[in-house]
């Protein structure tokens, strides 16, 4: 009786147990563009692999709704960037054509 038992415990333990789901072809960490970082280097959303990414688009040259954006940004890094900083990458993607270099 107590094999059964453990035989009953063990299948429900091992139903439970959470598989690893495959990424959608959709997802954006497969787009395979490459983007320009503000330093210069290369990196792609395949990089964020794992990760939570805040992210928005905006133009460097926009005086309207780009800096509430950005503003929005970093309202929402002080709040959650303390919990896990290491599981959230924020990221501000500029689509002018001439960015201009903010530091």
């Amino acid at each position: 009786m107590k094999s059964i038992l453990y035989i009953l415990v063990a299948m429900t333990v091992l139903s439970c147990r959470k598989k690893n789901e495959e990424i959608s072809s959709d997802s954006i960490y497969n787009v395979s563009s490459k983007w320009q970082k503000q330093d210069g280097n290369a990196i792609t959303f395949s990089d964020f692999k794992g990760k939570v990414i805040v992210t928005a688009m905006i133009f460097t040259s926009c005086k309207t709704a780009c800096p509430r954006l950005t503003a929005e940004m970093r309202a929402i890094s002080e709040k959650v960037g303390k919990t896990n900083p290491e599981d959230i990458s924020f990221v501000l993607i500029s689509i002018d054509q001439k960015p201009i270099r903010r530091k």
